[in-house]
């Protein structure tokens, strides 16, 4: 076993201004009106659907490369020696203003644990980490790593390992959350809720980067504990 890097990406909407841009026009004869025929009244109807329409998108937009961005990548790196995972993980947490910086970042340093042999782990990083860093990548002209990239545009192989995917096993009704499948493994739990993420980092980074700190250990001990139980030939 050469090692585990395991990530975690942390999201947020995109600008008020900038995600109004982006968003798809508003279509007033969309809104059905009925026997309404008091202008004021179909004028209010129309402009509460129009600031629903918009506020619908910015509720998800930190779901969405469309509508969001990427505000802080967490790594945490065990190396192997004789098939055995060393003790002592590594960690690094980009994140700051500028966007671009923390991809690029995370990309160098993805590709070249890859090629060490560290497998690349996540929680949901196939349906969510890996998507959103592509699309993210396309709009900040970033270039992803070619041997990272999925075969034929879809298949995420080797070096990654989603460990949700270990879970579901194909059925993807059966989806656990991390904080869930630590505690199935008898490991601790979150310490927050990823979806006030944004807003956290805002008013304390130091409680946000703590937040981000303790996911990658979560994804960390998940990893080491299902990964060793799949296959003695599976890092091979």
């Amino acid at each position: 076993m050469s090692g585990i890097f395991a990530f975690d990406i942390e999201t947020s909407p995109l600008d008020d201004e900038e995600i109004e841009r982006i968003a798809p026009e508003f279509d007033p004869a969309s809104v059905k009106t009925g026997n309404l025929s008091d202008f004021k009244k179909i004028n209010d109807k129309i402009n509460l659907a129009r600031e629903s329409h918009l506020n619908g998108i910015k509720s998800k937009a930190a779901l969405n490369a469309e509508y969001g961005k990427i505000l802080a990548i967490g790594m945490l790196r065990v190396h192997g020696k004789n098939s055995k995972l060393d003790t002592t993980p590594e960690e690094t947490l980009l994140h700051g203003k500028n966007e671009g910086d923390i991809i690029q970042n995370f990309w160098d340093e993805a590709d070249k644990m890859a090629m060490t042999g560290l497998l690349l782990v996540g929680h949901n990083i196939i349906g969510f980490d890996c998507p959103f860093l592509v699309r993210r990548s396309y709009c900040l002209g970033i270039k992803p790593p070619f041997s990272l990239m999925p075969q034929r545009g879809k298949y995420w192989g080797k070096p990654w390992f989603d460990t949700m995917g270990a879970w579901t096993l194909g059925g993807y009704q059966q989806m656990i959350s991390l904080d869930r499948f630590s505690k199935h493994l008898g490991l601790d739990g979150k310490n927050g809720d990823g979806k006030h993420f944004a807003t956290l980092y805002r008013e304390n980074q130091e409680e946000a980067l703590d937040y981000l700190s303790n996911d990658l250990k979560l994804t960390m001990g998940v990893a080491q504990k299902i990964i060793p139980l799949l296959s003695e030939n599976f890092f091979q």
